[in-house]
Protein backbone atom coordinates (compact mmCIF):
# COMPACT_ATOMS: atom_id res chain seq x y z
CA UNK A 1 0.00 0.00 0.00
CA UNK A 2 2.89 2.03 0.80
CA UNK A 3 4.62 1.78 -2.75
CA UNK A 4 1.19 2.64 -4.49
CA UNK A 5 0.55 5.59 -2.49
CA UNK A 6 3.73 6.70 -3.11
CA UNK A 7 3.82 5.91 -6.55
CA UNK A 8 0.04 8.08 -6.57
CA UNK A 9 1.82 11.04 -5.04
CA UNK A 10 4.52 11.19 -7.98
CA UNK A 11 2.29 10.95 -10.53
CA UNK A 12 0.20 13.57 -9.39
CA UNK A 13 3.26 15.94 -8.53
CA UNK A 14 4.67 15.45 -12.01
CA UNK A 15 0.95 16.38 -13.22
CA UNK A 16 0.71 19.59 -11.57
CA UNK A 17 4.38 20.51 -12.40
CA UNK A 18 3.84 19.89 -15.97
CA UNK A 19 1.79 23.13 -16.27
CA UNK A 20 4.11 24.98 -14.72
CA UNK A 21 6.91 24.58 -16.84
CA UNK A 22 4.94 24.62 -20.20
CA UNK A 23 7.36 26.19 -22.74
CA UNK A 24 5.71 29.62 -24.49
CA UNK A 25 4.88 27.24 -27.67
CA UNK A 26 2.81 25.09 -25.67
CA UNK A 27 1.02 27.97 -23.99
CA UNK A 28 0.38 29.48 -27.68
CA UNK A 29 -0.88 26.49 -29.33
CA UNK A 30 -3.39 26.14 -26.36
CA UNK A 31 -4.22 29.64 -27.29
CA UNK A 32 -4.90 28.94 -30.76
CA UNK A 33 -7.23 26.48 -29.89
CA UNK A 34 -9.40 29.16 -27.84
CA UNK A 35 -9.81 31.54 -30.52
CA UNK A 36 -12.73 29.36 -32.25
CA UNK A 37 -15.32 28.28 -30.06
CA UNK A 38 -19.14 27.51 -30.19
CA UNK A 39 -19.44 29.70 -26.97
CA UNK A 40 -21.23 33.08 -26.10
CA UNK A 41 -19.46 33.26 -22.73
CA UNK A 42 -16.55 34.85 -21.08
CA UNK A 43 -13.35 33.02 -21.12
CA UNK A 44 -11.02 34.11 -18.18
CA UNK A 45 -8.13 32.15 -17.01
CA UNK A 46 -8.25 31.94 -13.37
CA UNK A 47 -4.65 30.19 -12.06
CA UNK A 48 -2.53 32.89 -9.79
CA UNK A 49 0.47 34.12 -11.05
CA UNK A 50 3.37 35.72 -10.26
CA UNK A 51 3.48 39.02 -11.72
CA UNK A 52 0.40 39.34 -13.74
CA UNK A 53 -2.45 40.75 -11.41
CA UNK A 54 -5.16 42.21 -13.95
CA UNK A 55 -5.75 41.55 -17.88
CA UNK A 56 -9.41 42.22 -19.16
CA UNK A 57 -10.79 43.00 -22.96
CA UNK A 58 -13.16 45.17 -23.62
CA UNK A 59 -15.89 45.77 -26.61
CA UNK A 60 -17.86 49.85 -26.77
CA UNK A 61 -20.28 49.90 -29.53
CA UNK A 62 -20.80 53.48 -30.68
CA UNK A 63 -24.14 52.46 -33.00
CA UNK A 64 -23.84 52.26 -37.27
CA UNK A 65 -21.45 49.67 -36.96
CA UNK A 66 -18.95 50.85 -34.89
CA UNK A 67 -16.69 49.26 -32.36
CA UNK A 68 -14.06 50.37 -30.15
CA UNK A 69 -11.87 47.11 -29.23
CA UNK A 70 -9.96 47.68 -26.04
CA UNK A 71 -7.38 45.29 -23.80
CA UNK A 72 -5.51 46.07 -21.22
CA UNK A 73 -2.60 43.77 -19.17
CA UNK A 74 -1.17 44.82 -15.68
CA UNK A 75 1.60 43.61 -13.20
CA UNK A 76 2.58 43.91 -9.85
CA UNK A 77 5.94 45.78 -10.75
CA UNK A 78 7.48 46.72 -13.38
CA UNK A 79 8.57 43.78 -15.90
CA UNK A 80 11.08 43.10 -18.75
CA UNK A 81 8.11 42.99 -21.37
CA UNK A 82 4.83 42.90 -21.14
CA UNK A 83 1.76 42.82 -24.24
CA UNK A 84 -1.95 42.60 -24.89
CA UNK A 85 -3.09 41.37 -27.92
CA UNK A 86 -6.81 41.81 -28.67
CA UNK A 87 -8.51 40.00 -31.90
CA UNK A 88 -12.12 40.92 -33.10
CA UNK A 89 -14.07 37.93 -33.64
CA UNK A 90 -17.49 37.71 -35.20
CA UNK A 91 -19.66 34.24 -34.98
CA UNK A 92 -20.30 32.04 -37.60
CA UNK A 93 -23.81 30.99 -36.95
CA UNK A 94 -23.01 28.33 -40.21
CA UNK A 95 -20.09 26.75 -38.17
CA UNK A 96 -20.48 27.75 -34.64
CA UNK A 97 -17.38 29.19 -34.25
CA UNK A 98 -15.66 32.31 -33.70
CA UNK A 99 -14.06 34.03 -36.84
CA UNK A 100 -11.22 36.14 -35.95
CA UNK A 101 -11.86 39.65 -38.29
CA UNK A 102 -9.46 41.67 -36.93
CA UNK A 103 -6.61 42.44 -34.59
CA UNK A 104 -4.60 44.85 -32.48
CA UNK A 105 -1.15 44.36 -30.25
CA UNK A 106 0.96 46.87 -27.98
CA UNK A 107 4.03 45.68 -26.36
CA UNK A 108 6.11 47.34 -23.59
CA UNK A 109 9.32 47.26 -21.88
CA UNK A 110 9.81 47.91 -18.29
CA UNK A 111 6.52 48.97 -17.60
CA UNK A 112 3.14 47.58 -15.36
CA UNK A 113 0.80 48.10 -18.20
CA UNK A 114 -0.07 47.27 -21.71
CA UNK A 115 -2.86 48.98 -23.56
CA UNK A 116 -4.57 47.52 -26.95
CA UNK A 117 -7.30 49.32 -28.87
CA UNK A 118 -8.65 49.92 -31.89
CA UNK A 119 -11.82 51.03 -33.89
CA UNK A 120 -13.31 49.21 -36.42
CA UNK A 121 -16.46 49.30 -38.83
CA UNK A 122 -18.23 46.28 -38.70
CA UNK A 123 -21.04 44.41 -40.33
CA UNK A 124 -23.78 44.65 -38.55
CA UNK A 125 -26.51 42.38 -37.62
CA UNK A 126 -23.89 39.37 -36.17
CA UNK A 127 -22.68 38.85 -33.37
CA UNK A 128 -18.94 40.35 -32.39
CA UNK A 129 -16.52 39.47 -28.82
CA UNK A 130 -13.13 40.82 -27.87
CA UNK A 131 -10.87 37.60 -27.40
CA UNK A 132 -7.07 38.64 -25.90
CA UNK A 133 -4.34 37.50 -25.06
CA UNK A 134 -2.24 38.62 -22.15
CA UNK A 135 1.72 38.04 -21.86
CA UNK A 136 4.92 38.79 -19.39
CA UNK A 137 8.22 38.34 -19.24
CA UNK A 138 10.20 39.22 -16.41
CA UNK A 139 13.91 36.97 -16.06
CA UNK A 140 13.27 33.46 -16.79
CA UNK A 141 9.78 33.70 -16.01
CA UNK A 142 6.86 34.24 -18.57
CA UNK A 143 3.02 34.23 -17.91
CA UNK A 144 0.67 34.26 -20.39
CA UNK A 145 -3.33 34.59 -20.08
CA UNK A 146 -6.51 35.09 -22.25
CA UNK A 147 -9.68 37.07 -21.70
CA UNK A 148 -12.94 37.74 -23.62
CA UNK A 149 -15.91 39.75 -24.22
CA UNK A 150 -19.46 38.34 -24.21
CA UNK A 151 -21.05 37.95 -27.44
CA UNK A 152 -22.48 41.24 -28.34
CA UNK A 153 -25.22 41.75 -31.25
CA UNK A 154 -24.25 44.65 -33.32
CA UNK A 155 -27.63 46.43 -34.60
Amino acid sequence: KKIISLGLIVVLFLCSTGSVFADQEEVTTETKTLLETDELTIHQTTEAFEYLTSFRSYLDYYGDGEILVRAQTMTSEDVDSISTKAYLQRYDEDRGVWINVGNVFDSQENTDYSRANKTYTVDVGYNYRVFSIHSVENGSTTESATSATKGTYIY
